[in-house]
């Protein structure tokens, strides 16, 4: 029973893949290159990054076959960065922006087939460079220029000004050989024909290529990624080094022969890699919020203090920690359901993404990851100072998650963007008239008062609109605050619905989901208590008592905790962080000792 519990709950969190698309990646993990290093300076954790993405790509399918199995690619996201952040960026950039470009425009391009090749074995890494310094979320408006010059039959690359630099593109180590793809505004005789991905090679051993310059960013906290501020002057790319794949050609004449013609569905065809990439950036952030609860539960029955009449007692058994840490759990298991849901629909799909599947991708990838920061922050916080030393790992995932709520579309751009979507289509059908009240909070009545409370929002909001004086401006943005919140309501329970309906062979596994979407639920209703005490929906002892429910879970979940996180595949010899151990004092001590004899370097 015990076997099976853990069973169901595995698949719960991984959709069912565990052992097909993950068990490898988490074994690989285990490698001494991937062993806690102290001491180095950020060129040096960033040169030991690439190393370490080297590893991970020589172990694994190549890139192409990972793209051609989007489940698999999911997977490596969740996992590579693991135990070195700056992996993630690494592999994602590479796997799914660069190489995914070439995949869905360049696959059987002659002209790009030896750069692709290079890409596949891991000869050269592949930077992507779309954001600028000054045109951030707003691609669409960048500013780098490929003008065609028909005599030469080629393209000449060009940054016009300083905010139409490529800002943060990994092009700091230059002497990494790396081959990019660079967003550029197609122009042939003076006219603008939008945005297109161009095959650049910006150095190998020798060095930048003529033509282009890469000033090295500031440095960041933890990570050692070498972003850069890139400009390119007079760079000559060929022709057919312009991944222009079915959406357009330039004839033989010079001529731009567009076989999409809307601008609009243009650039978002040539950004296909968006929708997947947002996909395996909340799967990072669940690998980073999964990883935090789990160090943080560990040392949590092994750190002992003082509690009122009684001799010294493991924090776990804390109700104040319990609240934070538990409910941190209960997060973990919904983002997983509402990431596997964005997942699975993806995959039935086969990549092709439509206008709902956009809205719900764009609201999982904001959701996730702004729930994930706030659980690693919060059992940094609760593993007290231990969570500030790297070797406990907690930290770098804050890191990582401040870099994810802006990667691929900053959060509060995709939320806002949904928010309107939302606005402009119906409202969800109520599935409770308020003829009597809900009597209980079941998971069900759960779900029933996130979707009035959605509805009457979406009322208010449309009435608002309808009553607007002003500008179209004035009318979007004295309702923006209030469509966030629709968005983030609609998030929160379709994360609540996908979880509900997961069916587990074992009873005990069912009766955990239950108690962790419960848990989930309650917290949400808690946060906007006085609108649900007022809507005559449910019984308000129910909203009053929401504390003492809440508190009554964690203590049904404590004796389980161990089962709920060992679901997540994780042992204490994967993280290797102190904290994870029985012992952790003498871990902690053993391991201080061993960095200052080793002249700072733990390996």
């Amino acid at each position: 029973m015990e076997l099976q519990t853990k069973k169901d709950l595995q698949g719960f969190i991984y959709n069912r893949a565990y052992d097909l698309d993950h068990k490898d990646l988490q074994v690989l993990l285990r490698d001494n290159i991937f062993k806690y290093q102290s001491g180095l300076n950020m060129a040096e954790l960033g040169k030991l990054s690439y190393k370490r993405s080297e590893f991970i790509h020589s172990k694994i399918e190549s890139p192409l076959e990972v793209l051609a199995n989007p489940s698999r690619l999911f997977a490596l996201a969740e996992w590579a960065g693991l135990l070195d952040v700056s992996c993630f960026s690494i592999i994602m950039v590479h796997y799914n922006l660069t190489m995914g470009t070439f995949y869905d425009h360049a696959l059987h391009n002659q002209a790009t087939a030896a750069e692709l090749e290079e890409l596949d074995n891991l000869k050269s890494f592949g930077p992507y460079m779309a954001t600028e310094l000054g045109y951030g979320n707003n691609v669409a408006a960048l500013k780098t220029e490929a003008i065609y010059d028909h005599d030469e039959k080629c393209f000449f690359l060009n940054t016009p000004d300083c905010l139409a630099q490529k800002y943060m593109s990994y092009s700091g180590f230059s002497d990494i050989p790396k081959i990019a793809v660079v967003m550029a505004r197609l122009k042939i005789k003076e006219k603008d024909h939008g945005v297109f991905p161009f095959v650049v090679r910006l150095c190998d051993e020798n060095g930048l290529r003529d033509g282009i310059q890469a000033i090295p960013c500031p440095e960041k906290p933890v990570q050692g990624l070498d972003n850069g501020l890139t400009s390119f002057h007079n760079l000559r790319v060929e022709r057919d080094h312009a991944l222009l794949g079915e959406i357009a050609a330039i004839s033989e004449d010079g001529e731009f022969v567009a076989n999409i013609k809307n601008v609009r569905a243009r650039f978002l065809k040539s950004m296909s890699r968006i929708m997947p990439g947002r996909l395996c950036v909340s799967s990072a952030a669940l690998g980073a919020g999964k990883a935090s609860c789990y160090i943080a539960l560990k040392f949590a029955q092994y750190r002992l203090s003082n509690a009122p009449g009684a001799s010294d007692t493991a924090i776990i058994h804390f109700r104040p920690f319990q609240r934070a840490l538990f409910v941190n759990l209960s997060k973990v298991y919904a983002m997983s359901a509402l990431t596997n849901d964005g997942k699975t629909k993806f995959l039935d799909g086969d990549g092709k993404v439509d206008n709902d599947l956009t809205t719900q991708i764009n609201i999982t990838k904001a959701i996730v990851t702004w729930e994930m920061a706030d659980v690693v922050s919060n059992c940094r916080e609760r593993v007290g100072a231990q969570g500030i030393f790297s070797i406990n790992k907690i930290t770098e995932y804050i890191s990582l998650l401040q870099g994810l709520v802006t990667a691929e579309g900053d959060n509060q751009v995709l939320i806002a963007t949904a928010a309107g979507q939302l606005v402009n289509q119906s409202p969800a059908a109520l599935t409770h008239t308020g003829d009597e009240r809900l009597s209980e909070l079941s998971v069900e009545n759960i779900i029933t008062l996130l979707n009035a409370r959605e509805s009457h929002l979406h009322k208010s909001i449309s009435e608002n609109k309808i009553n607007s004086a002003g500008s179209f401006f004035d009318e979007w943005n004295d309702n923006a605050n209030d469509s966030i919140k629709l968005a983030r309501l609609r998030g929160h329970r379709l994360a609540l619905q996908a979880q509900a309906k997961w069916q587990c062979e074992s009873s005990v596994a069912q009766s955990h989901l239950e108690t962790l979407g419960r848990l989930f639920g309650l917290s949400l209703l808690k946060e906007d208590s006085a609108w649900y005490c007022s809507c005559d929906l449910v019984e308000r002892d129910l909203i009053h008592g929401l504390d003492r429910e809440i508190d009554r879970l964690c203590l049904l979940l404590e004796p389980h905790i161990n089962t709920l996180i060992d679901a997540f595949g994780y042992d204490e010899a994967l993280f290797d962080a102190p904290i994870c151990f029985p012992d952790y004092g003498e871990q902690f001590t053993a391991r201080s000792e061993r960095m200052n004899s080793e002249g700072k370097r733990y390996e």
